[in-house]
Formats: C-alpha cells, structure tokens, sequence
C-alpha cells in the first residue's frame, strides 16, 4: 500500500537480446518454456504512484497492473528502440491492467511497438489525459473475451488530448470472435481530441479479433457488448495504407452482444490518398452519427482498393515539456 516511485531515473529492461532470440514468435509461444518477462510487475497494491522516470526495452509489457486499485502514472517516458537491423521490438505495451479500479495516466510519452495503452479484463474508472504515442498499435480497450468461461468487463473510461503518430490505429476497442470465447460488455467509453498523423486506422472498433476471418467471424461471433462509446474532436489524417478509408466500426451480430450507441462527433481526418474519405461500419445500432457504409460495399471496397503512401513519417514535437533521456 502507498508505494511511490519517482525520479529520472531508468529502468532497463535490456530487451533486445530477448527480441533478437523470440522475433516472430507469438507472446504465449507453446513451443517456448521461457516467457518474455514484463518490466515492472505490480499486485494486490493500493494507491502506486509512479512518476517521472524513464522505463525502456522491455522484452515484453512494460507495466502489467493486476488485482489492484488507485493507480496513478504521471510524465512517464516509455521507449522500446532496437539495434539490429530486422529485428523489431515485440509486445511493447506501455501499460495494460487486470482486475484494476481507479487508473489516472497523466503526460506519458510512448515510442513503443505496441498498444500505448491497453486496460484489459475488468479494469474499470479509467481517466487519460495526455499521451503521445508513436509507432503504437492505439489507445486500446483491451483485447477482451479471449478466455471462454470468463465474464468480462471494461466501463467508465475517459481517454483524451492524445497525440497518435505512425501507428497501426488510434482509438481502438478490440473483442474476441470465434468458437470459445467469453461474454461481457464494453460501456461508456469516451475517445476525446485526439490527432492522428499517419495513423492506418485513425479508429478502429474490431468485433473479430484476434486475426479471425471473416467466415468465422461469421459463424462465431463476438459474444461481447459494446454500448455508449463517444469518439469525439478526432482531426489529421491517415497513413494511406487503408486507401481513403478513414475508420472501421465492426460489430458483432451476436444476440445481447453487438454495439449499441456509438457516436463520432467532429470527426476530421482525411487520407492522403485524395478524394473524398470514407468511414467503414457494420452492425452498428442506430447508426454512428454521421456518414458510413458496410464493408462489403461497392463504396468501401473502392475505398479500400485507393491506397497511397506517404512520403515519410510524421514529426511531432510533444505538446509538453518532455526531458531529454
């Protein structure tokens, strides 16, 4: 209970070794007997508070929060960076949470290969404000349902004033489809103010998770529920890499599972590709607010076959203070 860490000091995870030995391999590899170890690790703890200090390279997760509440990071700086040429760093979470109530993540910098911040099952009472994050898989919500026979939940998430550089997404919930998965719901989430530069999907909700096709995700949907999700304020542009399609809603036909009121709200990215962009959704209730068609529609295959590339990769200086490291 009460633990502070604090200071500029660094935590290494000497990583690369671990990358160079397991590139290719998956987190949870059966082939493998020795797992990735996660940086910093923390359990059962009440009110941490972690500020300041520079954690970098991890083999795996940088911190991994479980069965724990009040916990608070603050000018945080996060960098994965690999010396060997095709070797990229792997699973480089910035932060991801089990079992968690209470998490306020305030001026983190993330230069990192994987979700910049992932809250996963039962993790509730979430409060972002300030993040910048290059070369990341998104601000995630999740991956959830994975684990057949679970019940999980995500609810009462803020997450805003971001910055989304190079990415693979930006905003992005991400729920299992497929035959054992498990059932829970997603509610009241809220994507504020967010700029994306070059980013492959800007947003992204994906109810057929993980690699799943979508034969299966048709026949085994998602059994989660995905309700009263806002992207709100959302200005930049796309990598090009999804042609001029700009954002994906995907939900699941399952019945008691799907979407239900999922809003954009001053949404203003474009794609470099030209033209006009396009927004991706299917199975949405009501609608999203503005504009959308279905995936397998003449507008968005044309969309979709539109790619282009940018020149180069955006810069963007962080939008606070942040020490040199």
């Amino acid at each position: 209970k009460d633990v502070r860490i604090y200071g500029e000091g660094t935590i290494d995870g000497q990583g690369q070794r671990w990358w160079n030995e397991f590139s290719g391999a998956e987190i949870l590899d059966p082939d493998n007997d020795y797992l990735r170890p996660v940086l910093f690790f923390a359990e059962h703890i009440d009110n941490l508070h972690v500020e300041g200090i520079l954690m970098k390279n991890s083999p795996v997760w940088h911190n991994f929060i479980v069965d724990s509440t009040n916990i608070f990071y603050e000018d945080v700086i996060i960098s994965a960076q690999s010396n060997r040429a095709g070797v990229e760093p792997k699973n480089g979470d910035f932060f991801n949470s089990l079992n968690v109530d209470h998490i306020r993540i305030n001026r983190v910098w993330v230069d990192s290969d994987d979700d910049c911040f992932s809250p996963k099952t039962n993790s509730t009472d979430i409060h972002v404000d300030t993040m910048y994050c290059n070369n990341s898989h998104g601000q995630s919500i999740g991956s959830l349902g994975q684990y057949e026979g679970e019940y999980v939940i995500v609810k009462d998430v803020v997450i805003e004033n971001v910055w989304m550089l190079n990415g693979n997404n930006g905003a992005r919930i991400k729920v299992w489809a497929g035959e054992n998965v498990a059932e829970g719901f997603v509610d009241n989430i809220t994507f504020r103010n967010f700029y994306s530069a070059n980013d492959d999907w800007p947003i992204f909700l994906d109810s057929c998770y993980f690699n799943v096709n979508a034969e299966t995700c048709r026949k085994f949907p998602s059994k989660m529920k995905v309700s009263n999700v806002l992207f709100e304020n959302f200005e930049g542009y796309s990598s090009g890499v999804r042609g001029r399609a700009v954002a994906r809603v995907s939900c699941s036909p399952a019945e008691g599972a799907g979407c239900e009121n999922v809003k954009f709200v001053n949404f203003n990215v474009t794609s470099p590709c030209g033209g006009p962009s396009v927004i991706i959704c299917d199975g949405v209730e009501g609608g999203l607010g503005v504009d959308c068609v279905p995936f397998d529609s003449p507008e968005a295959k044309a969309a979709l076959a539109d790619r282009c590339t940018n020149p180069e990769k955006a810069k963007i200086e962080a939008p606070w203070p942040v020490r040199d490291y």
